[in-house]
């Protein structure tokens, strides 16, 4: 039987399999809801009735299932706390048992068809052993995972092979991880692909990957190093290598941060559409002797529930309603922000908004200027190019000081060729910032394959 190399690239975003016969690379499609979907959004949907659904279905079922719906909290008791405490009475210097028992009660939303996960990546560095509730039944991380990856081996098995090996992408550093080598966060990942039966895994630093892909299709001479720029949507991943052989090289270091594309998405989020649903505005009110005063909008309180998407259906509490209703009475642009805000809340539309940011993002790689339109809410914000720019700088600042780490480490003052990979390396001031740094030595490669691609390979010469 002819030998097959495979290549998983689990991204915080996509998720690309591909396979390898020493001559070409095949990517499977195992987006189910696309008839070339090789390249899958990394989502699982959970329904209520314990069916699940996986990539862009998982998307097209919780934008039906959920968008509009009208959101019901109730309070459930999740359990009870025994309380102890002593008193000493001080006549008669009796200690005194002041035991009680407390009820602890939580508000969820009772009538949720199905949850979606989108991420879940980011969650293998995390040092807590993370369990998910969904639906009164406990989930461990593993558990979601196979969910996901199960579909992907039943791909390959429908087309008749059988793989003895799989080469599986990992960042240099895991989001959430204090152990730099993510030991832990690799031992997740295993237990899951066990789970999945998938065959056996070895782990190579995605940007690695990237090289592999690379230097099958480019060629570089003997000596020549080369730089690996990895931006996705979870991490930001670096890899110098030397050229050694023909198809063979040399690692010389990786680096990373566990900041990316995710990120730019909320921080477009905070700075331009925030202030668009009432962050930064006063409410008046009339004081006690008859003056007119106002006090700060409380917008804080909705920020983080707003950017958690998954979490959003509990600002539906009285204890936000309340602030809101007075925000909703006021005239002028303070009513209509919240209005706006009242509307994002009541249709369940924080995931749409969060897609609407990214979809802005990638087309501002493109184009000057772009719009983003949400009319349930009556949001039109228009986006330019320096928006984007803005809500990038710190990427800008951190990027060259992330590479001259590297190079300083290890002995290297001259890089003759740069390979940019990842949706988030499109963005044109990213790109600008790598050109500056390295005029005439970057290259484009292949921003949403190459990375399975390379494991591919680097699975079949293993």
């Amino acid at each position: 039987m002819k030998k097959i190399g495979a290549g998983l690239d689990f991204g915080n975003s996509n998720t690309t399999l591909a396979l390898y016969d020493g001559e070409g690379i095949e990517y499977l499609k195992i987006d189910t809801a696309l008839k070339k979907g090789s390249v899958m959004p990394s989502a699982l949907y959970i329904h209520k009735n314990r069916e699940f659904e996986t990539g862009s279905r998982a998307l097209l079922r919780y934008l039906e299932e959920n968008t509009n719906r009208k959101i019901r909290l109730s309070e459930v008791e999740v359990g009870t706390i025994e309380v102890h405490m002593g008193e000493m009475d001080r006549d008669y210097f009796i200690e005194r048992d002041r035991s009680f028992t407390a009820r602890l009660h939580a508000r969820i939303d009772k009538d949720q068809p199905g949850r979606l996960f989108r991420g879940l990546k980011m969650y293998l560095g995390e040092s807590e052993d993370k369990r998910f509730k969904i639906f009164n039944k406990l989930f461990r991380l593993e558990a979601l995972l196979n969910m996901m990856l199960r579909p992907v081996r039943e791909h390959w098995e429908e087309k008749g092979l059988s793989l003895q090996s799989i080469h599986v992408g990992r960042p240099v550093r895991y989001q959430g991880s204090s152990d730099r080598e993510g030991h832990q966060a690799v031992g997740r990942m295993k237990n899951a692909l066990d789970l999945a039966r998938f065959p056996e895994a070895l782990f190579l630093e995605e940007p690695v990957a990237a090289a592999w892909s690379y230097l099958d299709d480019h060629r570089l001479k003997n000596s020549d190093t080369l730089l690996v720029f990895d931006f996705g949507g979870g991490t930001l991943d670096l890899a110098l290598l030397k050229k050694n052989s023909q198809k063979g090289f040399q690692v010389l270091g990786c680096e990373g941060i566990t900041r990316a594309g995710d990120w730019i998405d909320r921080e477009l989020y905070r700075r331009y559409v925030f202030p668009l649903l009432g962050a930064g505005e006063s409410i008046p009110y009339r004081k006690d002797d008859g003056t007119r005063s106002t006090y700060p909008f409380p917008f804080s309180d909705f920020e983080e529930l707003l950017l958690n998407w998954q979490s959003t259906h509990l600002l539906n509490q009285s204890r936000y309603l309340e602030v809101l209703n007075k925000a909703l009475l006021c005239e002028g642009e303070v009513g209509e922000k919240a209005d706006r805000l009242n509307r994002l809340i009541r249709c369940n539309g924080s995931f749409t908004l969060i897609k609407l940011i990214e979809q802005a993002k990638k087309e501002l790689s493109e184009k000057e200027k772009t719009a983003i339109v949400y009319p349930e809410i009556n949001l039109e914000l228009l986006l330019t190019r320096d928006h984007l720019n803005e809500a990038i700088k710190p990427f800008l600042t951190e990027i060259p000081e992330l590479i001259d780490t590297l190079l300083e480490r290890c002995g290297i003052e001259k890089v003759d060729r740069v390979v940019s990979t990842g949706g988030s390396s499109l963005i044109p001031g990213i790109r600008q910032t790598l050109e500056q740094r390295f005029p005439g030595a970057v290259e484009e490669w292949d921003p949403f394959r190459s990375i399975a691609a390379g494991l591919a390979m680097a699975d079949y010469y293993s």
